[in-house]
């Protein structure tokens, strides 16, 4: 093997594993702002649960209460009364509930979220991310 060709093949081995470190990089990064963003929701998520407040489980079970009930026969009767939940909903309860919604264990209350339009009041300005809107197609009322 010549010298060039031996060259080449080291110049191919170090950019490989250099792509391989900047890559295992770049997901160390992902996973620590991840992590970031568990602990700033878990920080607003003691925050918002107040003696007299608010909590996502108190929420979801009003609002399935609402949807399931025999006494309302109609679905605009569902949305008043949701409509009176919703009005109740501070600026970080509404940002709660949207990236709660996103999370796996919330996969029944998500469609609920959409069909009454839960986050119709939600400030979008308070979003990790402007694309994140995107993630609930109905859910602004």
């Amino acid at each position: 093997m010549s010298n060039d060709t031996k060259t080449a093949t080291a110049d191919k081995t170090q950019d490989r594993n250099q792509r391989r470190k900047q890559k295992a990089i770049t997901v160390l990064a992902w996973i620590f702002v991840g992590l970031g963003f568990l602990a700033a929701i878990y920080g607003l998520w003691v925050t918002a649960r107040t003696p007299e407040g608010f909590t996502l489980p108190n929420l979801s079970h009003i609002i399935k209460f609402v949807d399931t009930s025999h006494v309302l026969a109609a679905d605009s009767e569902r949305k008043r009364y949701t409509s009176l939940v919703r009005a109740q909903l501070s600026g970080t309860e509404l940002f709660l509930i949207f990236y709660n919604g996103l999370c796996p264990h919330a996969a029944k209350f998500r469609p609920l979220i959409e069909k009454y339009g839960l986050l119709e009041h939600l400030d979008k300005s308070l979003l990790l991310h402007e694309a994140h809107a995107q993630f609930y197609e109905r859910a602004y009322g």
